[in-house]
């Protein structure tokens, strides 16, 4: 599984939706659906299973990404933007994205 981290700008939205939100996760998923990111911040597990990794807050990985993320870090970061995603983030004015890196410590 890889190691997830996260920029300052993401924490502190995280913190600020964690405020309104207490269930909050965060899913990287494999959709193709939204115009900039697989990162999803929704309320609870997802429906489909998924490896969940501890941390700064849970975070559930698509089946599908296991395989292509195993060798690499991911960086969660935020945008401001927002597009057509029902992600939590949104409601914010923000859009989290992930960045796939090899420089993150496993």
């Amino acid at each position: 599984m890889p190691k997830i981290a996260f920029t300052r700008k993401a924490k502190e939205l995280l913190g600020n939706i964690i405020t309104d939100h207490p269930d909050l996760t965060l899913v990287l998923d494999d959709t193709t659906c939204c115009t900039v990111s697989n990162v999803f911040a929704r309320r609870g597990a997802p429906p489909w299973a998924a490896r969940r990794i501890e941390g700064y807050i849970p975070v559930y990985v698509h089946p599908s990404l296991e395989k292509s993320l195993k060798s690499h870090g991911v960086i969660v970061d935020v945008l401001d933007f927002v597009d057509d995603s029902l992600s939590l983030e949104t409601n914010y004015g923000k859009r989290f994205v992930m960045i796939t890196s090899t420089l993150i410590q496993r």
